[in-house]
């Protein structure tokens, strides 16, 4: 016999904060995209953990880590989810028969993208349009996702990535912190303390090989989004390696000084779409329009900077 107790029905926003702390495996990361603050998010999940009267997310560790029950809960609760977000779009877009779902990059979402959505949707009137968060490689069916904005290599197997910009990246400090350390040479650069990306590991190392430069790996705080890297360096905790078209206004203000040469990144960014299943109209449509923008743009005014 089904029992129909309460207890096995968590609300949906506890649901939402565990998936998105198992998935990400950062509280910060999970509260942005919640928006939410950190310590909501952490008393969605106690809450939830409570009503299940089990530990699914590990605090013992200094990372974010999934308990064996998390683990467990997360691979059933997850396309539970899915399935839920799939059909309330699908309710809300009954008038909108053209749909797609686009996968993003936070920052290039938000500093690029966004800014120029109404142009796309003055295009396609008649198009919905829904996003996501992801960084990295993921799985197009699993995940319901119709095209993705990819940045990394050309070694994406079953997708079909189309070259959508190269990226030049500089090394950039604070103002403040060059006060406290001058840079006479560029040789000065090699010791300062650096902030990384976690999923770029071996930016820093390329860019001092294309310097003739010897990379000290030293050790420096890391990040999973540009966003928080882009806080730190303002703040002075180190010098960063951005994408220069990301950091424009922090350069334009001064909030954000280059100290170092223009280095064109061994990765770039993609579109991608699966190679196999039937392509949806508006992810192509919308493929279509972004390369507008780029080569249209960024060909001109950033690519060859």
């Amino acid at each position: 016999m089904v029992s129909n107790s309460r207890k096995l029905y968590p609300s949906i926003s506890a649901l939402c904060a565990f998936e998105a702390v198992a998935r990400t495996l950062s509280f910060t990361n999970a509260a942005d995209e919640l928006s939410l603050t950190q310590s909501a998010v952490s008393r969605q999940i106690k809450a939830l953990e409570n009503q299940l009267g089990c530990i699914l997310i590990d605090r013992n560790t200094r990372l974010t880590a999934l308990s064996p029950a998390g683990r467990e809960y997360l691979s059933k609760v997850s396309p539970a989810l899915t399935e839920i977000r799939n059909a309330s779009l699908n309710a809300l877009s009954k008038n909108h028969q053209r749909m797609a779902t686009i996968a993003l990059l936070p920052t290039f979402g938000t500093r690029w993208l966004m800014p120029r959505i109404p142009k796309f949707l003055q295009k396609y009137p008649d198009v919905t349009l829904n996003f996501t968060t992801r960084i990295g490689k993921f799985d197009f069916f699993a995940d319901k996702i119709d095209g993705a904005i990819y940045h990394g290599l050309d070694d994406w197997e079953g997708v079909n990535l189309t070259l959508l910009k190269q990226e030049n990246v500089i090394p950039v400090a604070s103002r403040d912190f060059l006060k406290d350390h001058p840079l006479k040479t560029p040789y000065d650069i090699i010791n300062l303390p650096k902030l990384h990306m976690k999923s770029r590991p071996n930016d820093w190392q390329h860019w001092f090989e294309t310097q003739n430069l010897k990379f000290n790996q030293n050790s420096g705080m890391v990040f999973e989004q540009f966003s928080l890297v882009t806080q730190a360096c303002m703040a002075g905790v180190g010098i960063a390696l951005m994408p220069e078209f990301l950091i424009e206004p922090e350069l334009q203000s001064g909030n954000l000084i280059k100290i170092g040469d223009r280095v064109l990144n061994d990765s770039a960014y993609y579109y991608g779409v699966p190679n196999s299943g039937p392509q949806n109209s508006v992810a192509l449509d919308f493929k279509n329009w972004i390369f507008e923008e780029a080569f249209g743009r960024l060909h001109t005014n950033q690519l060859n900077r």
